[in-house]
């Protein structure tokens, strides 16, 4: 559903991931067509259950979602979603897009930057009730080394900090630590969350084509 014609609730998760279909593995060559089908088909097992899990939540759920116009195989294989379009050349701007395309809509808004098995609903809960106390909230990625794998804004009175995702080393194992440095010389508080649970992820082999810690 277009969030424009929804009624929505006072915040909201955006889970970021492309279309099986159409993504890619990684070390193609060096793999099986079984045991390529196998990893997209745990890819596609772990869509279905974070969509499921996130349904029916004190918050909004969206799906940004790729390529464009692969809408409705998305929808084929997780369910009906509300989806808003990937946009961005690369992961900061497809990041940075997915909060402008709702910010004027909600107070909090939390973004899950990559499928990871425990990225699930109660990480969500977890990064909103952190946002109460913090404007930004980020969990590090267990699959990237040096990434995030959430990042959520208290968006209430913030004077949209959206340049958090420009001048970011994209695809090196820099960008949590460059990304909190952003966040102190601009002085805003921040929380590290958080997950004791053993995650799985089913990431590692793929690529696409085209508990707490305040701080501040």
């Amino acid at each position: 559903m277009n969030p424009d014609k929804m009624v929505l609730k006072e915040n909201a998760v955006v889970l970021i991931a492309e279309c099986p279909q159409f993504k890619t593995v990684k070390a193609e060559k060096g793999k099986t067509n079984e045991e390529k089908e196998m990893i997209l088909g745990k890819y596609e097992e772990l869509l279905k259950k974070l969509v499921s899990d996130h349904r029916e939540q004190e918050y909004d759920f969206f799906v940004a979602y790729a390529p464009e116009d692969k809408l409705m195989e998305f929808q084929r294989i997780v369910g009906r979603i509300n989806g808003i379009p990937q946009k961005g050349a690369d992961e900061g701007q497809i990041i940075k897009n997915a909060f402008i395309r709702l910010a004027e809509k909600y107070n909090k808004l939390v973004v899950i930057t990559m499928p990871e098995e425990n990225n699930d609903n109660t990480i969500a809960r977890n990064a909103l009730v952190n946002l109460a106390k913090n404007k930004i909230v980020l969990k590090k990625s267990e699959q990237t080394e040096g990434y995030y794998s959430v990042i959520g804004m208290n968006l209430e009175g913030l004077q949209k900090p959206f340049n958090l995702f420009d001048n970011i080393p994209w695809g090196t194992d820099s960008v949590m630590d460059e990304t909190i440095k952003i966040l102190e010389l601009k002085g805003l508080s921040y929380a590290l969350i958080e997950d004791k649970r053993k995650i799985k992820s089913y990431d590692d082999d793929l690529e696409y084509d085209e508990d707490e810690e305040s701080i501040n």
